[in-house]
């Protein structure tokens, strides 16, 4: 999408993320807290219908 200069940069910053290897334990929760983000970020950004993770999974997390 192309937007209004004083938004573009912006916007690059919203869709900005590093990457979480998905550790035994963890939650989606668990993982928000530590990194600074919610749940419903995270799983918007990884496509998740549910907050059901695996072990060893790779998630996209948003980072500010």
């Amino acid at each position: 999408a192309v937007f209004p200069q004083p938004y573009a940069s912006y916007v690059a910053s919203l869709s900005k993320t590093t990457r979480y290897r998905v550790r035994s334990g963890d939650s989606l929760w668990a993982i928000a807290r530590k990194l600074g983000t919610t749940v419903a970020r995270l799983r918007e950004e990884n496509g998740l219908s549910s907050s059901r993770i695996l072990t060893g999974q790779v998630l996209d997390v948003p980072i500010a």
